[in-house]
């Protein structure tokens, strides 16, 4: 199994990823896209069947392919491992909501301060280079 990247504009194909590579091994159950400010970043935060939550930085890389690195990654997120069914992230609160199958919401708070060793970590990479 694979996770395809298309361009919304062409409609073409990017690139194509290992699926247990992108959801950090578990069969995903809810995906979305979000965009945070200071530091600017594009995260894509991709939920597992077993409660786990993947959160990774998306960035375009010169050559137009796609730069997909592992921020953070949260293994029993939701309440007894519950497929994580619902992502919702709210910019004004830096929060995200998450409800699972076993009808529990949860509320992950300041996502950039949790983020923040691993983005400073690989800007630190970048500079480097």
């Amino acid at each position: 199994r694979r996770v395809s990247v298309w361009d919304a504009r062409s409609y073409a194909c990017i690139q194509k990823y290992p699926a247990e590579l992108m959801t950090c091994g578990a069969d995903l159950t809810a995906m979305i896209s979000c965009s945070v400010q200071d530091p600017d970043l594009n995260l894509l935060m991709l939920a597992g069947v077993d409660g786990s939550l993947c959160v990774r930085r998306v960035a375009r890389r010169p050559d137009g392919k796609l730069n997909c690195v592992l921020l953070s990654f949260i293994e029993a997120l939701s309440a007894e491992n519950a497929p994580i069914t619902s992502l919702s992230y709210h910019a004004d609160t830096d929060s995200v909501v998450v409800g699972d199958a076993g009808c529990r919401v949860a509320v992950l708070s300041r996502l950039k301060e949790q983020l923040g060793a691993s983005v400073q970590t690989q800007s630190e990479q970048a500079l480097g280079d």
